[in-house]
């Protein structure tokens, strides 16, 4: 398996699920890197499978694939989903494919692409956005569209050392890249609470991923900015809250997590010598040891494929 392209991996994976011959099947974004004609035959097995009663359940970001072949959907989108109820609108909601975030120069070219196909079904379109990295080409694209900010909502820009009030509360915010470019923690002293966001260790079962995609020493750095911090909750990225000892030893163990996979990271380049396959095989032994990690292997891929980079360029000087 750790030879085989994406789209080959899955292939594979579909064979082996014609063989088992389930009648639950569990597909987690199950067309990513394959082409549209591949695409099309296994949405025709999809809909044979859907025929014979059998129960499908897919998890996809691409919504006109939703919308076109599969009857009953659960959208999430918490934030969005959110706004939407408070104000009571009727609207649909879009989204990009999130294998787009793990490169930001693709982003706001996938958000305006996803803008110019659907902005003649509707009287307003609202666009909801963070930079993400992308270094203002969001906003230059909803310049080039005349897209307005709602009066209603206003923000501030906040650097490293700000702080903030929030009630009687006071947040301290600190610049933490590595994950990104744009990456930022926020402390509250009065409640010993980081908020590290994508700047800590990510929870996988009993281990910790350090997902640092743009930088990996700068990750490295900004987590023993934060080892010092007095924490009793700990804000866990895609996973929710930490309490008590364990979030007091979090940046710690997230530090120690770091330094293990920057090792196992140069050993397998080193053995390599080629950052794509490095990139498959660090992917099959992360699901080999979490098969039920949330993120696709398509995405993992590119998460590692930016780590592995980063690293052989400090090894190689």
């Amino acid at each position: 398996m750790g030879t085989l392209s994406s789209g080959q991996t899955q292939r594979v994976l579909f064979a082996r699920m014609l063989v088992q011959d389930a009648q639950l099947i569990l597909l987690d974004e199950p067309f990513n890197a394959m082409d549209s004609k591949t695409t099309q035959a296994l949405l025709a097995l999809i809909h044979q499978w859907h025929r014979q009663q059998r129960t499908v359940v897919t998890v996809l970001h691409d919504d006109a694939q939703v919308r076109q072949h599969f009857p009953h959907t659960l959208l999430l989108a918490r934030e969005v989903v959110a706004i939407v109820k408070r104000q009571g609108w009727t609207v649909d909601v879009f989204g990009i494919p999130a294998i787009e975030h793990m490169t930001p120069a693709r982003i706001a070219p996938a958000v305006e692409r996803k803008f110019l196909a659907i902005r003649d079904r509707y009287d307003r379109v609202l666009v909801v956005y963070g930079d993400c990295g992308t270094r203002g080409a969001l906003d230059a694209f909803l310049a080039r569209h005349d897209l307005d900010w709602r009066d209603d909502v206003q923000g501030i820009i906040v650097r490293d050392g700000d702080l903030l009030k929030v009630g009687d509360l006071e947040v301290r915010i600190m610049e933490t890249p590595g994950h990104s470019s744009c990456s930022i923690s926020a402390y509250i002293p009065e409640l010993k609470t980081l908020l590290p966001s994508d700047a800590g260790g990510i929870p996988i079962d009993d281990a910790i991923f350090t997902s640092a995609n743009s930088n990996y020493t700068l990750y490295q750095e900004s987590l023993e900015r934060l080892k010092d911090l007095e924490v009793e909750y700990f804000g866990a990225d895609h996973h929710g809250y930490i309490v008590g000892p364990e979030a007091r030893d979090y940046v710690l163990q997230s530090i120690a997590a770091a330094r293990k996979l920057r090792t196992r990271i140069e050993t397998v380049y080193r053995e390599t010598g080629d950052i794509d396959r490095a990139s498959r095989l660090l992917t099959e032994e992360l699901y080999t040891r979490h098969p039920n990690y949330f993120l696709a292997p398509e995405i993992i891929v590119g998460v590692f494929g930016q780590m592995v980079k980063h690293i052989a360029k400090a090894m190689n000087g």
